[in-house]
């Protein structure tokens, strides 16, 4: 059996995207036509947002780009994770979703990693340690020795 490699997956990776991204792309249109500041709408550009920034990833995934592609994984992780704590449907997530849209709050949206783990252990997704991926991509995307 050969050993498969992510480089060996990139070039059906990349069509999978491009469709994705394409459809997305097509609903988001229709979406934020009809209502620009729905929570439907907030999910698809977040997830434009996420398909585009993988879309990146196909030049970076090289020993001498390491840290370009951190640089591009982290906030792929972070419109995914908020992508992800905008889908529920409930009256406190619509109004996070309106308080997005209106710029409010410092500009740094971070998503509720609790409630996402939550979700997921409820779909039988196990434990998926969402936020301490996050925190590990912060730290290894800063300046410090670690990085």
């Amino acid at each position: 059996m050969d050993t498969i490699t992510v480089l060996d997956l990139l070039p059906q990776a990349a069509e999978v995207i491009e469709e994705v991204s394409a459809e997305y792309l097509r609903v988001a249109e229709i979406s934020t036509t009809d209502d620009p500041h729905s929570q439907r709408s907030a999910c698809l550009l977040l997830a434009l947002r996420a398909a585009s920034i993988l879309r990146g990833m196909k030049g970076v995934l090289t020993p001498e780009t390491t840290d370009c592609a951190g640089l591009l994984a982290r906030p792929f992780i972070e419109a995914r994770d908020l992508l992800l704590t905008f889908r529920f449907n409930d009256e406190s997530t619509r109004k996070k979703v309106h308080a997005w849209f209106e710029g409010k709050g410092d500009g740094a949206w971070k998503p509720n990693h609790q409630r996402c783990e939550d979700f997921l252990r409820s779909i039988g997704g196990g434990e998926s340690e969402l936020e301490i991926r996050w925190s590990m991509l912060s730290a290894l995307n800063h300046s410090t020795y670690v990085a």
